[in-house]
């Protein structure tokens, strides 16, 4: 609320399947936001589809809100889909299970990434 309340987000796009767009969108209007500023992904179960379907929605320069031990691994994948990506941290949890998590997420993602870029060079040749 605070970037789109400085103008630095003109648009608020909550992404995530399962309700948690909705819950976000709705606490988002609930703090204030006008509903014309605001648009939900309600398909990504993942970060990578996050990106993906929110470049869908919208281009040029994005703003993620997320969790501290999630930036790496959001400016990597946001990255990929959009020109210029700003991402800011929020104060996540410290708990060993969330950071055990992300690290296993990056290594999968990164493994993912190495397979796609092999099966292209391959189909190159």
């Amino acid at each position: 609320m605070a970037a789109f309340e400085a103008g630095a987000a003109p648009i608020l796009l909550i992404s995530g399947a399962g309700g948690e767009a909705e819950v976000g969108g709705a606490l988002a209007q609930e703090l204030g936001l006008p509903h014309s500023a605001l648009l939900l992904e309600t398909e990504a179960t993942s970060t990578r589809q996050n990106a993906a379907f929110s470049a869908a929605m919208v281009s040029g320069r994005v703003l993620v809100v997320t969790d501290d031990f999630h930036v790496w691994r959001c400016s990597w994948l946001y990255g990929a889909h959009f020109a210029e990506v700003e991402v800011v941290s929020v104060a996540g949890s410290r708990w060993w299970r969330p950071r055990l998590r992300e690290g296993l997420s990056i290594a999968k993602a990164m493994l993912h990434s190495a397979r796609s870029q092999a099966s292209r060079r391959s189909t190159a040749e």
